[in-house]
């Protein structure tokens, strides 16, 4: 995740980007990604060096919040996984 936030930062500065969307933004009633398990506001936050830039800090837990598509209507499944600042991913 550290290297996708790296990444996103660095093509803001390269081709001075003034926003970055999800598809969720621009076309909300047909596409879902990048979903609700992506950090989406740390993200932008972060790319775009917006006040609250810190990057998540991500630790193991015993379940994971499994989907079987990229909706949050969709079933859940359960395994290991990480959580995000109080928050299930």
């Amino acid at each position: 995740m550290r290297m996708l936030f790296e990444i996103g930062a660095t093509l803001v500065r390269t081709y001075g980007l003034k926003e970055v969307l999800g598809h969720d933004d621009v076309a909300p009633d047909r596409k879902t990604d990048p979903g609700p398990a992506f950090p989406t506001d740390e993200f932008q936050s972060y790319v775009m060096r917006r006040a609250s830039s810190e990057l998540p800090v991500y630790r193991m837990v015993d379940t994971l919040n499994l989907r079987s598509g990229p909706s949050a209507a969709q079933v859940e499944h359960s395994a290991g996984g990480l959580e995000v600042g109080g928050g299930r991913v």
